[in-house]
C-alpha cells in the first residue's frame, strides 16, 4: 500500500469527536470521563512509542503524530514526519530543517498555527478554503486548548496559519500523471521499468518516452484488452502495477 495523505487522513477523520479525559481512565472511549486535564490516548501511545512525555501534554502535536503513526506504522511514520515530536516548535523546525515548509496548503499537508503553537491536518482544499481536523482544538475559529478533535474551516489568508509542512507521501499509483510519447521525467521511467517487468519488452530506461516506449504501450494495451492510444493513463497504470 503506497504511504499516501488519505491513509493518515482516513485516521484522523475517525477520531473526530474524541474529547480528553479528566483523569488516566477511558482513554479509549470518544465521550466517557470528559474533563480538562489533557489525560488522551495520544499522549498515551505517543508516550509509548517515543519513550518521552507525559500522560497529560497538551496534544494536538501528540495527535497528529499518533495519526502517522497508526497509519504508516512505527518507522515509517516517523520518517513521513522526519520524528515524532509532542510540541509544535519541534515539528516545524524538522520540517523546516528538511526544507517541506510551503505557504500554499495541499491535501495531506500539516498545518501550522500561529507563533508554533498549534498544529492540524488539513484534508481538503477547495477554492479559498482550508479544511483542517485537529486535536486539542473546539469549534472556535482558531482554538489550542479546545479538548476535542474537530473539523475546521479557514480562509487561506486567515492570520492564525503560519505555514504548511508537506510529508513525503508516496503518490499512490491511481493518481499517477498522464504520460504519452514527448513526455519526460520519473514517471516515464516508472513506466518503462513496469513495461519491461511486466512484458519483457527491454527497454531502454531513460526516462524519455520515445517510439519504442510508445510501441511497446500499445502492445502492452492490446495484450491486456485496453484502448490501444499509447498513453499511459490511470488503467494503463493499473495493469502495470497489478
Amino acid at each position: 500500500m503506497a504511504n499516501s495523505a488519505s491513509n493518515v487522513l482516513k485516521i484522523a477523520l475517525s477520531e473526530v469527536g474524541y474529547i480528553e479525559k479528566k483523569s488516566n481512565k477511558s482513554l479509549d472511549s470518544k465521550t466517557a470521563n470528559k474533563g480538562d486535564k489533557n489525560y488522551t490516548k495520544y499522549n498515551r501511545d505517543m508516550k509509548k512509542v517515543r519513550g518521552a512525555g507525559t500522560l497529560n501534554d497538551y496534544w494536538c502535536a501528540n495527535f497528529v503524530s499518533w495519526c502517522f503513526y497508526k497509519a504508516f506504522g512505527k518507522n515509517i511514520g516517523k520518517s513521513l514526519m522526519f520524528g515524532y515530536s509532542n510540541y509544535v516548535p519541534t515539528i516545524y523546525s524538522n520540517f523546516s530543517k528538511a526544507k517541506r515548509i510551503s505557504k500554499s496548503p495541499k491535501k495531506g499537508d500539516i498545518i501550522i498555527f500561529g507563533t508554533n503553537s498549534h498544529v492540524g491536518l488539513v484534508y481538503d482544499v477547495k477554492g479559498n478554503y482550508v479544511y483542517t481536523v485537529e486535536g486539542n482544538t473546539s469549534s472556535k475559529d482558531f482554538d489550542s486548548n479546545g479538548g476535542a478533535v474537530c473539523k475546521k474551516k479557514y480562509h487561506k489568508t486567515n492570520s492564525w496559519i503560519k505555514c504548511y509542512c508537506r510529508p513525503k507521501y508516496t503518490v499512490p499509483v491511481s493518481e499517477y500523471p498522464l504520460i504519452r510519447k514527448g513526455s519526460k521525467g520519473s514517471y516515464v521511467k516508472k513506466a518503462q521499468t513496469q513495461l519491461n517487468k511486466k512484458g519483457g519488452y527491454k527497454l531502454k530506461v531513460d526516462s524519455i518516452f520515445g517510439s519504442e516506449t510508445l510501441s511497446a504501450v500499445k502492445k502492452f494495451q492490446k495484450k491486456n484488452k485496453l484502448v490501444i492510444d499509447g498513453i499511459v493513463g490511470p488503467k494503463t497504470w493499473s495493469k502495470l502495477y497489478k
